[in-house]
């Protein structure tokens, strides 16, 4: 007996039968299938599109079963006739597949059963549909709260941008009515390629109520409470702690150990500059404009009588840029991903090509054929564009203030606050002695062999600004030097 709209739909059902023995039935099996429009009443399940003999021992059972649209399906009833030899039937789940309209994604819809059909256990079982989410989406005021509302989106990886030491607010749509045990839902977030709880690459997030939420908030812990719930909508609250490593990461959400939902974007978790507790916490809002939204800047050079302004785009929130930082950050070891200090330092080390694949190559001799003139380049997502269109090999060419120039929007993009720096007359010392050595011969004559230390006309190297947790004290929190120029391999 069919109940519903005039509009018909195909409903494919699957029936899985129990693996152990004895789990299979020789009965006359009918589905039962309540919607919110309508309703399936008695229907045969007869004739398998999969196996001649339906119910066997671990076999799945597809019947099609045509009828008018049931709008949201909230409930299924397997009943066995008790017919033939072998009536007893374990089942372990159904499914039901449909499209409302041809142009319309499939739907399926899970019911668990893990019963027994027998003279005990009863003939006739009904089961609620399994929670699924149906969709998720950020509130859209999280970009302003986040300070990340300039990022733009790439083409191919869709991402929300997120900084560490914050809350988010997600609304996501059920499947079916909330119900007090889908409280129990978990929220899983991992990054690397083999995620583990151990080294904080997979985080399980627990739902807990209002106050002790809060609680785990102000111990900048994670966790979750749902705020709100109408019907099937649910609006979730999501702290993520200021110490957690930053970098792209896949949510999902699970309940009682299965994953019901796989969030499409990724999820960058950056440092955050206006946070308390962020070791990059940086507390002028003017100082934060410069060092952190400032997307253009100027960068000197010259010498200390004629010092020459060159224009820069930094673009720390085009799409590029994110695409080529994530993937050098995947580089970066997981470990030092949490700190801002560590971070610093793998960058100024893989943004150049002096021992790795770096970003870009260093070249002062004069000859740049193959690549470049270092002073061709006025934007870092040129560069970036041209390193990820060349398959990640370092771009040619780059000196001092383009290096640089690139690590202000690497930090900047990262939330670390960054600024380039110009020194003239920049003395360069080889060998840490803290003095310039020129070396003359017998007879006075330059010994150009042995004399190693130079002075530079000008150099460009970066201030980032953290809190050094590193060392002892708070003395040596502020700006730090760091230099992306491949001179020479830093001494240890």
């Amino acid at each position: 007996m069919e109940e519903g709209g005039s509009h018909r739909v195909q409903y494919s059902v699957e029936v899985k039968t129990g693996t152990r023995r004895h789990n299979d039935t020789d009965s006359n099996i009918t589905l039962t299938v309540d919607g919110s429009e309508g309703s399936i009443t008695n229907a045969p399940l007869a004739k398998s599109l999969t196996n001649g003999d339906p119910f066997e021992q671990g076999g799945v059972d597809k019947f099609v079963i045509d009828s008018p649209f049931l709008g949201k399906i909230s409930k299924v009833t397997l009943t066995s006739d008790q017919s033939g030899r072998g009536a007893s039937w374990y089942v372990q789940w159904l499914k039901i597949r449909y499209r409302k309209n041809v142009n319309e994604d499939e739907k399926e819809l899970l019911f668990h059963f893990n019963t027994w059909f027998s003279r005990t256990k009863g003939w006739s079982h009904a089961a609620q549909q399994s929670l699924s989410i149906d969709s998720l989406k950020p509130l859209k005021s999280y970009d302003v709260e986040h300070h990340t509302k300039k990022y733009k989106q790439s083409e191919t990886t869709p991402r929300i941008f997120l900084r560490r030491g914050n809350s988010i607010r997600f609304q996501f749509s059920l499947s079916r009515p909330f119900i007090e045990s889908d409280r129990d839902l978990k929220l899983v977030f991992s990054t690397g390629k083999r995620p583990r709880e151990s080294n904080g690459t997979q985080i399980t997030v627990d739902c807990y109520n209002e106050d002790d939420y809060k609680k785990l908030c102000t111990q900048d812990q994670w966790a979750f409470e749902i705020l709100t719930v109408q019907n099937d909508d649910v609006t979730i609250e999501l702290f993520i702690p200021s110490h957690v490593l930053v970098g792209s990461f896949k949510m999902e959400i699970e309940l009682n150990d299965d994953v019901i939902y796989q969030y499409s974007s990724e999820v960058v978790i950056l440092f955050n500059p206006w946070c308390e507790k962020d070791e990059v916490y940086m507390q002028s809002q003017e100082d934060l404009k410069e060092y952190i939204l400032r997307q253009s800047g100027i960068v000197y050079q010259g010498t200390d009588r004629r010092p020459y302004p060159k224009k820069w785009y930094y673009g720390q929130f085009e799409a590029i840029v994110a695409d080529v930082i994530l993937y050098v950050l995947q580089q970066v070891s997981l470990k030092a991903r949490r700190s801002a200090v560590d971070v610093t330092r793998a960058f100024s080390s893989k943004l150049n090509s002096f021992d790795n694949d770096g970003v870009l190559e260093g070249n002062w001799s004069g000859d740049y054929e193959g690549g470049k003139t270092p002073s061709f380049w006025t934007t870092t997502p040129s560069i970036l564009q041209q390193y990820a269109d060349n398959g990640y090999e370092p771009v040619k060419y780059g000196q001092c203030w383009v290096f640089s120039a690139v690590t202000v929007t690497a930090m900047r993009f990262l939330g670390i606050p960054c600024r380039s720096v110009t020194n003239f007359d920049s003395a360069h010392d080889t060998d840490a002695n803290v003095t310039q050595d020129i070396f003359f011969d017998y007879d006075m004559n330059y010994d150009k062999e042995r004399t190693n230390d130079s002075v530079w006309n000008f150099h460009v190297w970066n201030d980032v600004y953290m809190k050094r947790n590193d060392l002892e004290g708070d003395e040596f929190d502020g700006w730090q030097a760091i230099d992306a120029t491949p001179q020479f391999q830093s001494l240890p």
